[in-house]
């Protein structure tokens, strides 16, 4: 069977569930713009196999587009790397959580496999995580336990073109491993 789910619902879907898993004190709010929602909270730094008592204050703007979009994160702690590319903050200084491509793909695969809800739950653990990772990075920077991004953290080329070329060969590449006949 299917419906229409107006916009709204699907922005609030995943600005709901960001919110429940962010430290207090904590907002969702419908943004100025009206578009979308602002979720404003503490982010734990754990991740992985990291355990931290650490957070962030971050606010992440979520529109209805989020499955096909990155949702912004912007974090102003005083501690937070300066912009430019190593440190994955932009011009305008939101955190680059992920590739917009690999976002897009994975998101909508999961929504096209398990439908909205669980694609929700799988994009708030994604983004909540990535973010974490990142800004635990950040935070070892200005603590002066490292002075540079370490070669064996995984990224992206930056620039769209080339970052969603390296995704792009990427994903050939594990589809011809997986093609191949087993042994």
């Amino acid at each position: 069977m299917n419906f229409f789910i107006p916009p709204d619902t699907i922005a609030l879907n995943l600005a709901v569930r960001i919110h429940d898993n962010l430290a207090a004190p904590r907002t969702c709010e419908k943004s100025k713009s009206g578009k979308g929602y602002l979720v404003t909270g503490g982010v734990s730094l754990s991740h992985g196999n990291i355990e931290t008592r650490a957070r962030a204050r971050c606010r992440f703007y979520i529109l209805p587009d989020w499955m096909d979009e990155t949702p912004t994160v912007i974090c102003n702690e005083p501690w937070r790397a300066p912009g430019g590319g190593e440190w994955h903050i932009d011009n305008k200084g939101y955190l680059c959580t992920e590739l917009n491509l690999r976002w897009k793909d994975e998101i909508n695969r999961t929504c096209q496999e398990k439908g909205l809800c669980p694609a929700a739950d799988f994009a708030t653990h994604w983004l909540l995580n990535s973010s974490a990772t990142l800004l635990d990075r950040q935070l070892m920077l200005f603590r002066g336990t490292i002075n540079a991004w370490q070669d064996s953290w995984d990224y992206w080329a930056h620039g769209t073109p080339e970052g969603e070329a390296e995704y792009r060969d990427q994903r050939k590449r594990a589809r011809r491993i997986l093609s191949r006949p087993a042994v």
